[in-house]
């Protein structure tokens, strides 16, 4: 039995579209291409100057198919600070405390959505990493490397 093209091509899509080729894949800082100044929304609490009484958190977005059309925008105690893309990095200083790291995406289907939080106490000149996925199923996640 022959397989029309047309058909071959829907599975290809499907598959795509399921996840199942679409998988991301971590990056480095020397991979990935810096958020634009554009797309970085710093308030008081946050800073992109280094500072050794400050606490430096780095946030590296995966790249790949799925998630890589709509950028995500990083909150901390409900301030934003930074929207990233696909295959994006930056690094932030922030004041020793608490954080309540929060990923919501605000595209027109999935508008002001939460897709995951994450509280992490910050120390003054202590660095800490952390990788944007988004796995098969579209579910974001936001995992701690270092």
């Amino acid at each position: 039995m022959k397989i029309k093209p047309i058909l071959f091509l829907c599975f290809i899509l499907a598959a795509l579209l399921t996840g199942c080729v679409g998988s991301t894949m971590p990056v480095t800082q020397e991979s990935a291409k810096r958020v634009s100044s554009e797309r970085i929304f710093l308030s008081d609490i946050a800073s992109i100057v280094p500072n050794d009484n400050k606490g430096k958190v780095l946030f590296l977005r995966d790249s790949g198919i799925m998630g890589s059309a709509i950028d995500l925008t990083v909150y901390a105690n409900s301030v934003k600070l930074f929207e990233i893309g696909d295959s994006e990095y930056i690094t932030i200083y922030l004041n020793p405390g608490s954080y309540l790291f929060r990923l919501g995406a605000e595209c027109g289907i999935c508008s002001s959505r939460t897709l995951v939080s994450q509280s992490i106490y910050v120390k003054g000149n202590e660095a800490q990493t952390f990788r944007i996925q988004i796995s098969n199923d579209g579910t974001s996640r936001l995992i701690k490397t270092k």
